[in-house]
């Protein structure tokens, strides 16, 4: 997913889901989850953007490489490509909701939100 893209995204709240490829076996510590290991494949973080600059910003720090991890996919996204979004504009949150719906059709809960 290019920087250009970015600018297409609504500033208004929503749920999202970012899919990110990883191409090697990994074992990462992912903060008060601990150690994860994380095998090569595409995963699915799920989440919700609620606050100021809604899904444009949140999916903006997603695509970017975090300086100091603060959401799950932040340790995971320093190994792995971000390659598609999808979002619904939505004052609720509803980041289970999609999770389950993930769930349902074959994804493994690796972190509360993040799928395989």
């Amino acid at each position: 997913m290019t920087a250009s893209l970015l600018p297409v995204l609504p500033p208004q709240p929503g749920v999202y889901a970012v899919w990110l490829q990883v191409t090697e076996r990994l074992t990462l510590r992912v903060g008060s989850l601990g150690e994860m290991t994380v095998t090569p494949g595409d995963w699915v973080y799920v989440g919700s953007a609620l606050g100021p600059g809604g899904l444009r910003a949140r999916v903006a720090h997603h695509a970017r490489i975090a300086a100091r991890p603060h959401w799950h996919i932040d340790y995971l996204r320093r190994h792995a490509v971000l390659t598609t979004v999808w979002y619904s504009i939505d004052s609720r949150r509803r980041e289970h909701q999609w999770a389950q719906w993930f769930q349902e059709m074959g994804g493994i809960v690796a972190a509360p939100v993040l799928l395989r």
